[in-house]
């Protein structure tokens, strides 16, 4: 793995000051990449649109002038936001707001049933939609909540619309699937013997347990796929404060708010910029099965890193632990 990309944000992210410092934004991208639309042919697709770091990557990128599918558990909510965008965006393009809650397998064939019924093709797919440590144990799909709702229904959806992103790639502009990992996912690795935590129950190994499985996901896509032009990314977006927070307990909270901590978290927007990069940098055409923080390719985290500290885990990489839960995957959601 490349330890380095040519990123040139590097600087920007050295002496970080907290929320609104000089790190760029996810539409300060779309403005250094000269994309204000520029992408007019391109067909984005982001879930979790309706709120926070969703809400901003679908901002940026109907800057572009692209067509957006932005996803959302409740469709009310997701219009206004698009209205929102639109009202007050320059770019030219469109944004269609699919229904779609990652809680139910239906749902997630109902909402790719409804995007391939109006595209044909897509060029781009953020995987940002999630939920984070609820302080007890719900199985959703026979499965555990957070395994299922930021892994399972991603791979589900992406092979719904596998076929459509094929169409999109060319030459030029590959395909991408950009997932939102992150950096907690060096806490664990897939809890094989007890994938939905029967023998007791720990939020943040499950969460970890869901956000490995983003990156492997990533990783098998971009190896079986990436000759046929589908490339995949995995990505840390950094600390940001959002709904994600709601069910962590007061005391670590607390743990955060130190002025040393704090200058490492980022606004919604900043938050977002990695995935925007990831979207649409030329830095990183033809290039996946890779992990990205703060708008750079980075190597292995050492071994005593802090949750601060960049980096991935060691068994963030591994092709025969990726294709076993491809194929248990596929069994958990009835593909053939």
């Amino acid at each position: 793995m490349s330890t380095t990309s040519p990123s040139p944000y590097v600087s920007a992210h050295a002496t970080p000051s907290g929320p609104g410092d000089a790190r760029p934004t996810a539409l300060q991208i779309i403005s250094d990449e000269g994309l204000q639309n520029n992408l007019t042919s391109k067909v984005f697709l982001v879930t979790g649109g309706s709120s926070g770091l969703g809400l901003e990557t679908v901002r940026a990128l109907h800057a572009t002038g692209a067509h957006v599918f932005m996803t959302a558990r409740d469709k009310a909510k997701g219009e206004k936001v698009k209205e929102g965008i639109l009202s007050s965006s320059n770019g030219t393009g469109t944004v269609d707001v699919i229904q779609l809650d990652q809680a139910s397998f239906a749902s997630v064939r109902a909402g790719a049933e409804e995007i391939l019924a109006k595209t044909d093709i897509l060029n781009v797919v953020v995987f940002n939609a999630g939920i984070s440590w609820p302080q007890t144990r719900e199985l959703i799909e026979g499965q555990e909540s957070q395994f299922c709702v930021n892994y399972l229904s991603p791979f589900l959806l992406f092979n719904l619309l596998k076929h459509a992103l094929l169409k999109g790639a060319s030459p030029e502009f590959a395909s991408r699937v950009v997932v939102v990992s992150s950096g907690a996912h060096r806490m664990a690795p897939v809890q094989w013997d007890d994938i939905t935590f029967e023998k007791g129950y720990n939020t943040w190994i499950a969460y970890a347990q869901s956000k490995i499985a983003g990156t492997w996901m990533a990783n098998y896509i971009d190896r079986v796929f990436g000759p046929q032009g589908i490339h995949a990314i995995s990505l840390h977006p950094g600390f940001v404060w959002s709904g994600a927070q709601a069910h962590v307990p007061q005391e670590m909270i607390d743990g955060w708010m130190t002025p040393e901590f704090q200058k490492f978290f980022k606004s919604q927007a900043q938050g977002a910029a990695t995935s925007v990069w990831a979207a649409v940098s030329r830095a990183i055409e033809g290039q996946g099965g890779k992990y990205l923080e703060d708008c750079e390719i980075v190597g292995q985290a050492k071994e005593d890193a802090a949750p601060q500290e960049r980096g991935y885990a060691p068994f963030a990489f591994d092709e025969a632990q990726e294709t076993k839960l491809w194929e248990l995957s596929s069994k958990l959601v009835g593909l053939k």
